[in-house]
């Protein structure tokens, strides 16, 4: 927000220039896109089947890929930047051409 981004620039906090729309630089959407394939996979048919699908699927995720998720940031960072705030999928399809 507007507040947020005065109070850290008043108080001398560095920040990046932040590209507008950028899921693939936060690691949550990644999980969240990886979940929801998961769980979409099983076919709930329930609400409670959902919810069981969900948690199980999430407790399955390897902590070494949220781990990867993290620790890629910077290589994802510079990749978005590079396309002036474009996705890395934009970027991959580009440089498939």
């Amino acid at each position: 927000s507007w507040e947020a981004t005065k109070w850290l620039a008043d108080h001398g906090v560095p920040t990046l220039e932040w590209p507008p729309r950028s899921p693939d630089l936060n690691p949550l959407e990644n999980l969240w896109a990886l979940l929801s394939r998961r769980v979409s996979d099983r076919f709930p048919k329930t609400a409670e089947e959902l919810r069981n699908c969900v948690v199980e699927e999430w407790n399955r995720i390897p902590q070494t890929l949220v781990d990867n998720y993290v620790f890629s940031f910077t290589a994802r960072l510079s990749t978005c930047l590079r396309q002036g705030g474009g996705t890395i999928q934009g970027r991959l399809l580009h440089e498939s051409r």
